[in-house]
């Protein structure tokens, strides 16, 4: 809050001395008006997927690590994967055919909803998991001793 004030007050101090100056101040403020919208047109895409994020980070509908399905026409269909990172702009998703970057407004209108645990899943399907930010993988079930004595 005080780094607003002062800010506000540097303005309010230099249109005065321009004023004072005789510059002609409604120049300078139709100019920054003009491209103040130029770049948010510019930039409304990053900007939405900046907000998103907000959402997200404080909705947390997904988790790092969590296996989740998103089901979105404009993400070319239904994907299954792990979410492996979440940030400002995009949340990565492994899935069996590689590393997947969906941006967080895609992500925001999605559907998105639980994927099966990996115990129902199938084995041809590379699992992870996801501990202190690096993702491992899983072994599959033949090769997994803690899995060995589950049914599905």
């Amino acid at each position: 809050m005080r780094m607003l004030v002062t800010g506000f007050g540097y303005l309010v101090a230099l249109v005065g001395t321009l004023s004072m100056l005789s510059v002609p101040v409604g120049h300078f403020l139709l100019g920054g008006a003009i491209a103040g919208v130029v770049l948010g047109i510019a930039a409304q895409q990053s900007l939405g997927n900046v907000f998103a994020g907000f959402v997200l980070i404080l909705v947390r509908p997904v988790s790092v690590g969590g296996h989740i399905r998103v089901r979105s026409g404009a993400l070319g269909g239904e994907f299954y994967g792990t979410v492996t990172s979440m940030n400002l702009t995009y949340v990565s998703v492994l899935t069996k055919e590689g590393l997947l970057q969906v941006p967080n407004s895609s992500f925001l209108s999605a559907a998105v909803g639980p994927w099966p645990t990996p115990e129902h899943a199938d084995d041809s399907e590379r699992l992870v998991t996801v501990r202190a930010g690096r993702v491992e993988d899983v072994p599959p079930r033949s090769e997994n001793p803690d899995r060995a004595g589950q049914s599905s």
